[in-house]
């Protein structure tokens, strides 16, 4: 056992040897310090989707992008689209289109309703987990208890 971990050790301390690693956090303008998600879009830029907001990094300087208001659906789909978790608000998801932060609701259903009456307390059944764009440009959503939902494109 001490053979195993000692191993271990090793090889994490030689992955690391010669290279470097910088930690940036609300001090270097994030706008919170528990990361969710990090994303790259097509062009190369970074964005990392804190507990407080979601940040584009342009390599130096972090911007913290702005909820849009929403008017009518912003259900729209484009595979350069940028999907987000949204843990402030919990069966909601983030849609970064490349210039606006959607926060959109998703679709409420009768099991997730019913799963809330009868358990007002617990956590909400629509908490998004995970989310993975395809190779068929569907994005899938991962839910706290109600399965993967899919949205798809209609093209």
């Amino acid at each position: 056992m001490h053979l195993f971990i000692l191993f271990s050790l090793h090889s994490i301390m030689t992955s690391c040897i010669g290279q470097y690693t910088s930690t940036l956090y609300t001090k270097n303008g994030l706008p919170g310090n528990r990361i969710e998600e990090i994303k790259e879009d097509q062009s190369g830029t970074i964005y990392l989707n804190t507990n407080k907001g979601v940040s584009k990094f342009d390599g130096q300087h972090f911007t913290t992008l702005i909820e849009a208001i929403l008017v009518g659906s912003s259900w729209k789909l484009n595979h350069t689209d940028l999907w987000f978790k949204s843990p402030q608000h919990p069966g909601h998801v983030y849609r970064y289109d490349g210039h606006l932060l959607y926060r959109i609701q998703l679709l409420r259903i009768s099991n997730g309703e019913e799963f809330i009456n009868k358990h007002p307390t617990a956590p909400s059944p629509y908490i998004v987990y995970s989310i993975y764009h395809d190779s068929r440009r569907n994005v899938w959503f991962g839910t706290a208890l109600l399965g993967a939902c899919r949205q798809w494109y209609n093209s």
